[in-house]
């Protein structure tokens, strides 16, 4: 339900939609993740589909064509076990822990060491095997089976805790020692969960979102 003028609501059609609206096909989602105007759904085999606006190639397909269906992302990379949709990317997480992310990439967001445009699934640097994944306005994250949390992307209000306010293309660790079970990006800023239930957050707190 709501804006559906880039096609964002799946169903086929432009029209906004005030009650909740049937996605278009027969496809079953085991998981699904929303952007700014598009969305995505990765099924039980692991194939993952995208649809709505696609002006930096955040569906995936190859194109910057909108589509109002779901629509299945290229590539052959390994089946994703974990999707997150961001403002302008998304990213999809292996069984291994590699992640691939495609879309906007002038912030780097797509963690692949350059600010190219990615239209398909594109390797995020390193050899960093993460176990969770999240994507905010420009930045992502990723958490560590040891509870590290490494974050790439814009960072013009520290929203990749590393302490600084420097952009970076690559996954850069969060400053401190903490450990985290969990992680949460939003537009400008990031939290981390600890065992013990105590959240730590990092970057914009002009709403006081930080807590």
């Amino acid at each position: 339900m709501g804006d559906n003028s880039a096609g964002e609501l799946g169903d086929g059609t432009t029209t906004q939609r005030l009650v909740p609206t049937l996605v278009s096909g027969s496809i079953a989602f085991v998981e699904i993740s929303t952007g700014l105007e598009h969305s995505c759904g990765r099924t039980q085999t692991g194939a993952v589909y995208c649809w709505g606006a696609n002006n930096s190639g955040e569906l995936g397909d190859g194109t910057t064509t909108y589509r109002l269906v779901p629509t299945l992302v290229s590539g052959s990379v390994a089946l994703f076990v974990e999707i997150s949709t961001g403002l302008e990317q998304s990213c999809g997480r292996t069984q291994t822990g590699a992640v691939y992310c495609w879309g906007n990439n002038n912030a780097g967001e797509l963690g692949d060491g350059t600010t190219t445009l990615r239209r398909v699934p594109t390797l995020v640097s390193g050899s960093v095997a993460f176990v969770e994944i999240r994507t905010g306005g420009v930045n992502s994250c990723g958490l560590t089976q040891t509870g590290a949390v490494y974050c790439w992307g814009g960072n013009t209000q520290g929203e990749l805790g590393d302490g600084t306010t420097t952009q970076r293309l690559v996954p850069t660790l969060v400053s401190g020692s903490i450990a985290f079970v969990e992680i949460s990006s939003g537009g400008a800023h990031s939290c981390g969960r600890t065992q013990t239930g105590a959240v730590y957050c990092w970057g914009g707190n002009t709403q006081g979102e930080l807590g």
